[in-house]
């Protein structure tokens, strides 16, 4: 999926605009609400490890995944 794609591009504008994509994606399908929240959980951690996030690209990261009522980190695989 691009928008995917798109969370993992320089420029902190694409990667919130990505987020707010997908956050309307999940609002006509629910079923998307689950691989989403792992995919923004995922690149959430990979921008901390690039060190290329930033306070206002987190807090959209958090607040999409509020908004699909998602918990902030993977539930772990029994």
């Amino acid at each position: 999926m691009e928008v995917v794609r798109l969370l993992t591009q320089d420029g902190q504008a694409t990667r919130q605009g990505a987020l707010g994509t997908m956050g309307r994606l999940c609002e006509q399908d629910p079923t998307l609400v689950e691989a989403t929240a792992h995919v923004v959980r995922s690149v959430m951690s990979q921008w901390e490890e690039e060190g290329s996030s930033s306070p206002a690209l987190e807090e959209a990261a958090r607040q999409l995944l509020v908004c699909l009522d998602a918990p902030l980190v993977d539930k772990p695989t029994p």
